[in-house]
């Protein structure tokens, strides 16, 4: 109920994932297995297909993991603002909340990608219209700085919109303009502990899927030196694991840091701290 620092917005996520870990555990576990899944699934099946063939052939598997990944961090948006006020909510209670919201969350999550794609593609025309006549790739390459450096401002800037969507009943762009409206000023403060949680997720993904995917190679190499057809299906179930194991993790972290960090940006600027108290209260 007062400004946070890292310390607490990092420490209050791993809280929430160990006092609601029952929410928790079954959001990011069920949207881990299903997209895991249907991506081994289609990878086994399209194992010897081209290219082309392969990439759309695993539009499917794309679009769960869209599906998935969306309802998942609207769920665990709502399981967060709970545990601030220091109340449970299960998962079927998160489920409730969510659902109503879930198409204006999925058209929030495809917009922010479409706006993010087209601040890169404006970057790059000039150099690939110059390219095409002739010219270097040095505004190419120019265009490309330039356009990641926007796609990232551009994400930071927007990275509240979901929650600004869930607990705050907005729309998408209303939510989009909500969430500019509390990093301005803050761009970089929200920068450096994004950037820090998603290095902090990744080592903790390696670590987790490292031991799966060794056991995979190792099962994977005995069974092809025995001449067994079971070793890519063997390497690949273990990957999988690992894979889940790893989602797991990351998802209640990420989404945790980002409500924080958004409801401190409201603490700071709207006395939010005010209003939770009595709503604990």
């Amino acid at each position: 109920m007062r400004p946070l620092d890292l310390g607490d917005i990092l420490g209050g996520a791993f809280h929430m994932m160990r006092s609601h870990w029952r929410a928790v555990l079954g959001i990011s576990l069920g949207t881990a297995v299903l997209v895991t899944g249907v991506t081994l699934a289609v990878r086994e099946t399209m194992s010897d297909a081209t290219t082309g063939t392969y990439g759309l052939s695993s539009l499917p598997a794309q679009l769960v993991s869209l599906l998935g990944s969306t309802l998942a961090v609207g769920m665990l948006t709502s399981v967060a603002s709970h545990a601030v006020l220091g109340r449970p909510l299960s998962l079927k209670g998160a489920w409730r909340e969510a659902r109503p919201r879930f198409r204006k969350l999925l058209g929030l999550t495809v917009l922010v990608a479409l706006v993010m794609a087209a601040a890169v593609l404006v970057c790059l025309i000039p150099g690939l219209l110059v390219n095409a006549a002739g010219g270097g790739d040095g505004l190419t390459i120019l265009g490309v700085i330039a356009g990641v450096v926007l796609a990232v401002w551009l994400y930071i800037r927007l990275s509240f919109s979901t929650a600004a969507l869930v607990l705050e009943r907005q729309g998408i762009v209303d939510a989009m303009r909500r969430s500019a409206k509390l990093v301005d000023g803050a761009w970089w403060r929200t920068f450096g502990i994004l950037l820090l949680t998603g290095v902090i997720a990744s080592v903790a993904q390696f670590v987790i899927a490292l031991p799966f995917d060794v056991l995979g190679l190792l099962v994977g190499f005995t069974d092809s030196e025995g001449s067994s057809s079971t070793g890519g299906l063997a390497f690949s179930l273990f990957v999988g694991v690992g894979m889940i194991a790893s989602t797991t993790f990351a998802f209640p972290l990420t989404a945790g840091v980002t409500v924080l960090l958004y409801i401190d940006q409201r603490i700071r600027r709207e006395s939010l701290d005010l209003d939770l108290t009595a709503a604990s209260a």
